[in-house]
C-alpha cells in the first residue's frame, strides 16, 4: 500500500508543483491577526480563510506551499477512506478503490480549484480534512456501538483512567471539534445531523455515551452556529 501512497504523493506533488499561482493568491499579503479579525467580522469566517488572510495566503508561490499542500492532499484522501470504511488502506483493493476517487474528483468535480488553487484549498480542501478528522473518532465509536445492537449486545466503553494524557487528549479533541464546526457551511450541517441523529438514537436506546463524544458535539455545534449566525 506503501507504494500507492508514493505515487500518489509525487502525483499530487508535480501537480501543486506546475499549477500556476493565481492572482488571489499573488495579492495576498501576511495580514497576521489583524487580517484574522477583520475577515472574521466583515467578511468569511472560515478557519480556512482566516488562515490564508493571515500568513498562508502569502506563502502560497512558495515551494514549502507546494509541500505542504500535498501533504493536506494526501492525508484527505487517506483520512475520507477511514471514515468511510473505519479502517486504513491496507490491499490492493483499497488502493483501486482510492484510484478510481480520485479519477471521479478529477474528471466531475473541481480538482484544480479544491487541490491545487491555494485559496481554494485552504477555504475546501483543508477544511475538509479537519472536518474528517474530527469525524474519525465518531466513526470508530459508533461503528463498535451499532456492531454491538446488531449481536443484541450491551454496549461498554470502559471510561478512560483520568491522567495528564488523557486530559491532553480530551482537550486535543475538542478543540479538533470546535475549530472544524468552522470549516464549511454545508458539510457542517450535515455532520450536526448525523451526529444529532445518533445521540437521539443512544438515549432512546438508554445506551452509554462518553463525555468526550457529547462535548466533542456540543464544541462543533456551537462553533458552527458561532461561525454561520
Amino acid at each position: 500500500m506503501w507504494w500507492f501512497l508514493g505515487s500518489l504523493s509525487v502525483f499530487l506533488l508535480i501537480c501543486n508543483a506546475l499549477f500556476p499561482t493565481q492572482s488571489d493568491d499573488l495579492g495576498a499579503v501576511a495580514e497576521g491577526f489583524a487580517g484574522m479579525k477583520r475577515s472574521y467580522m466583515e467578511w468569511n469566517g472560515r478557519w480556512g480563510e482566516l488562515l490564508r488572510v493571515a500568513f498562508m495566503g502569502a506563502l502560497a508561490p512558495s515551494l514549502s506551499f507546494v509541500i505542504i499542500n500535498t501533504l493536506v492532499g494526501v492525508t484527505f484522501i487517506v483520512s475520507f477512506f477511514v471514515l468511510v470504511s473505519g479502517r486504513m488502506p491496507q490491499t490492493f483493493d483499497d488502493a483501486v478503490i482510492l484510484a478510481l476517487l480520485i479519477f471521479f474528483v478529477m474528471f466531475y468535480g473541481s480538482f484544480a480549484s479544491i487541490f491545487l488553487w491555494a485559496a481554494g484549498s485552504l477555504n475546501y480542501l483543508w477544511a475538509y480534512l479537519l472536518l474528517t478528522l474530527s469525524l474519525i473518532p465518531y466513526r470508530l465509536y459508533w461503528g463498535r456501538y451499532f456492531r454491538s445492537y446488531q449481536n443484541k449486545q450491551t454496549f461498554h466503553q470502559n471510561p478512560p483512567k483520568f491522567s495528564g494524557v488523557e486530559l491532553l487528549k480530551a482537550l486535543g479533541f475538542g478543540i479538533l471539534c470546535f475549530v472544524a464546526g468552522m470549516g464549511s457551511e454545508i458539510m457542517g450541517i450535515v455532520a450536526i445531523i448525523v451526529h444529532s441523529g445518533f445521540l437521539v438514537f443512544a438515549l432512546v436506546r438508554r445506551g452509554g455515551v462518553t463525555p468526550v463524544v457529547l462535548c466533542g458535539c456540543v464544541l462543533f455545534k456551537c462553533r458552527f452556529c458561532n461561525a454561520v449566525f
